[in-house]
């Protein structure tokens, strides 16, 4: 068994100390599907499932040999093969022209773990500079960072699960530009998701996408069990999954990403064996947290060891470089995708987006009682100046509303409310008023009526002034980002 920490990584597994204590004869299975069940999914599921290399503070070793027994790959300067063979207690394939390295410090390795974000082989001030490190592979380009290979996507993109926003069409068309797109489930019913999951099989054919969910939905096990037979590759959460079901997608060769609003929860998902988190800062749109992107990507991309996207705040390649020089592995955007031409938001509520200004949003509790940043308007001002007498029974008529528009049975409509009651520690007045969000957001994204709606938008909005193709956003944003690191002194080479 190897830690479920070297799963997916193509960057080095650090162990301060070399011995028998720490360190395995052979590798057998991963934390996930494992060897043997990898390479009967085939080559696709296989690299997924491969630890690439174990650093110590002797050597540099791997488990790259037909059988998985450790290999001793290179040794640090001033140290000799004997020496590491005596420290390892058991047997190792010793290759007859072992190559010295050198070494990584402890404050190496942790630089080195930034690094990886832009595909860098060297970590100045740690003393690092691993040719061999599998990260050397995607140093030709920077944009290429394992989270890439993570999901087997072109670029570092990720279009978020949006509520009544996220469909098929929008979901594949980022597929297909080469970013991950998510699908949003919340909203739909099971054979609505199934029909949506479908579609974007045939709109984006052999290309990977996701689906968002909400951990606390009653039919979870049915929607996952229904995206794991469909061969989705990534189950993204909004609200932080169990133990439980992230092991049953690991199993079954998906990816998990939960969305985080502090270091510590990243830490806490990480422990649970999720894939990757996205960190979410408060200048995101929706549900959003306390802390700024700017402080929450840097804090959690150094509290955990997998990949962290960040959002909150992108739109350009400008904000990508700034999200890999903090230690992320790429970022996630909504409102930059929700202002597309395959995004299906009525037109004049597009241009009511496009009118926003950089001050023109706020984050509220009036809506569900969570802060959720959207457009101020109308609307929302007379939410926040009403009494929770009179939003009330309106709250209580659109959790109807949305049990008969998503199919929802009233016997789990009630396990589902207990359930937030319990996990997100809402008094009876706040589970009322969270059935408000998605009916307002309905309003106004499905059916175009945003004087009675909301506006679900991150701050970015008043920095967006266009409505180009998805295709054309993601190749704005590589190509700015490539400009940028060159400006900067990287090595921004396309593939």
């Amino acid at each position: 068994m190897a830690p479920g920490n070297t799963i997916n990584h193509t960057t080095s597994y650090w162990v301060p100390n070399h011995s028998p204590k720490v360190l395995v004869e052979q590798v057998s299975v991963v934390t996930g599907v494992g060897y043997d069940r990898a390479a009967e999914l085939g080559p696709v599921a296989s690299r997924f499932y491969e630890i690439r290399r174990v650093v110590t503070n002797l050597a540099v070793l791997d488990f790259e040999t037909p059988d998985h027994r450790m290999r001793l790959r290179s040794v640090h300067p001033g140290v000799t093969v004997d020496e590491v063979v005596e420290a390892t207690g058991f047997e190792l394939v010793v290759p007859d022209d072992v190559p010295e390295r050198p070494a990584p410090d402890a404050r190496g390795a942790r630089d080195h773990r930034r690094a990886r974000s832009v595909g860098s082989a060297v970590a100045r001030g740690g003393g690092l500079t691993m040719a061999d490190d599998a990260s050397a592979e995607a140093a030709h380009d920077p944009l290429r960072t394992p989270f890439c290979d993570l999901v087997g996507i072109d670029v570092p993109i990720v279009q978020t699960g949006m509520g009544w926003v996220s469909g098929a069409r929008l979901t594949a068309a980022t597929a297909n530009a080469g970013g991950l797109g998510i699908l949003a489930s919340a909203t739909m019913t099971v054979p609505e998701l199934r029909r949506a999951v479908a579609e974007v099989t045939e709109r984006a054919p052999g290309k990977p996408f996701g689906v968002n969910f909400r951990a606390d939905q009653p039919d979870l096990p049915e929607r996952l069990a229904l995206i794991i037979d469909a061969g989705v590759r990534v189950a993204s959460f909004a609200t932080p999954p169990s133990a439980d079901v992230v092991a049953r997608l690991a199993d079954a060769g998906l990816v998990s990403i939960p969305t985080i609003g502090a270091p510590r929860h990243a830490v806490k998902m990480a422990g649970i064996g999720v894939s990757a988190v996205i960190a979410q800062g408060m200048e995101g749109g929706g549900h959003t947290g306390e802390v700024p992107t700017s402080l929450l990507v840097p804090g959690a991309a150094d509290a955990v060891d997998i990949p962290v996207l960040g959002a909150g705040g992108f739109c350009d390649g400008r904000g990508l470089v700034a999200a890999l020089a903090w230690g992320a592995q790429g970022i996630a955007m909504g409102t930059r995708f929700l202002l597309t031409q395959e995004s299906t938001v009525p037109d004049n509520v597009k241009q009511r987006y496009l009118a926003a200004g950089l001050t023109d949003t706020v984050r509220t509790l009036a809506v569900d009682g969570h802060p959720q940043r959207v457009i101020r308007t109308e609307v929302i001002d007379e939410l926040e100046q009403a009494s929770i007498v009179t939003r009330l029974p309106k709250a209580a008529a659109n959790a109807l509303r949305f049990r008969r528009l998503t199919g929802t049975s009233v016997r789990d409509l009630l396990t589902e409310g207990l359930a937030m009651k319990r996990h997100q520690d809402l008094t009876w007045a706040q589970l009322a008023m969270a059935a408000n969000a998605p009916m307002l957001t309905k309003a106004a994204m499905v059916d175009g009526h945003p004087e009675v709606g909301i506006l679900p938008t991150g701050q970015v909005v008043g920095e967006i002034d266009s409505l180009p193709t998805v295709a054309e956003v993601i190749a704005s944003v590589v190509d700015e980002a490539r400009v940028t690191l060159a400006r900067l002194g990287a090595s921004p080479a396309a593939p």
